[in-house]
């Protein structure tokens, strides 16, 4: 690349090519080629441009996180790779700690406790599903309409939880669910089957290829179906590329990615 181009009486003159800005005895010249080229102090020549020096993740060293802001690394996380396992970052406060169910979600997303997912924030072009209010913080913020069967409005949180279902037999339980009789409360007994009741995945016969259909703000099934309401049910998965279930059900956009549910027609 040459050093300099044109000729010029001043800087107004070098605008043709945003590489060669300054105008030095009649010629339009590269910004910088040494430091001592740039005019402000702290400044350093990268590229034959003068900038001013500011950190990135890569340039900080382990157990520190990079300010933006004023370019300076300082103590704590931006990774979950800063913390000791089963620690993870929270990405607000940069520090290391059991975060939430999701195990740490990124500054764009926040973690659903209920399906334990973590979501994209909400804003004007990513609403909130039906009965949830966008936040200023980016989290779509549960009202009492807005949470499912099973579950209600924590209003301290604006998280849905599960309902307590108090119970003295199984009976009293919900389906798959059994009694606790120490604490006479009723709790997932793990491994459930098709149509039982859930609350996340790892409720359900994973093994046996059964998925909750608790995705409350899985968008993309709210674009395909404008009545989509999760049922909190274990079903098998199937794929929408290839939808195959057994007779009387139906290959739904109910999950994350191409991941579809066989629900019952």
């Amino acid at each position: 690349m040459p050093e300099s181009t044109g000729d010029c009486l001043s800087d107004a003159d070098c605008t043709e090519d945003p590489d060669f800005p300054r105008c030095v005895d009649g010629n339009c010249v590269q910004e910088c080629i040494n430091d001592i080229d740039c005019p402000l102090p702290g400044q350093v020549c990268l590229d034959n441009h003068c900038v001013t020096p500011g950190c990135t993740p890569e340039t900080c060293n382990p157990g520190e996180w990079c300010d933006t802001g004023d370019g300076v690394c300082k103590p704590g996380c931006d990774s979950n790779d800063d913390c000791v396992p089963p620690e993870t970052c929270n990405y607000v406060s940069h520090t290391c700690g059991q975060t939430d169910c999701c195990g740490g979600c990124s500054g764009d997303q926040y973690c659903d406790t209920l399906s334990c997912l973590c979501v994209d924030k909400c804003s004007l072009t990513n609403p909130c599903p039906t009965g949830f209010e966008c936040r200023a913080d980016g989290k779509c913020w549960c009202t009492d309409a807005g949470c499912p069967a099973g579950t209600h409005c924590d209003p301290g949180t604006g998280d849905c939880v599960q309902d307590t279902v108090e119970c003295n037999t199984n009976d009293d339980c919900p389906a798959g669910w059994t009694c606790n009789l120490a604490t006479n409360l009723c709790e997932s007994s793990g491994g459930l089957g098709d149509g039982d009741m859930c609350f996340q995945d790892a409720n359900c016969d994973q093994a046996a290829g059964l998925l909750c259909d608790s995705s409350l703000f899985c968008f993309g099934c709210i674009m395909a179906d404008e009545f989509f309401n999760p049922t909190f049910t274990c079903r098998f998965e199937c794929s929408l590329l290839f939808p195959q279930c057994a007779g009387g059900y139906e290959c739904l956009y109910r999950h994350l990615g191409l991941i579809g549910l066989c629900m019952p027609i």
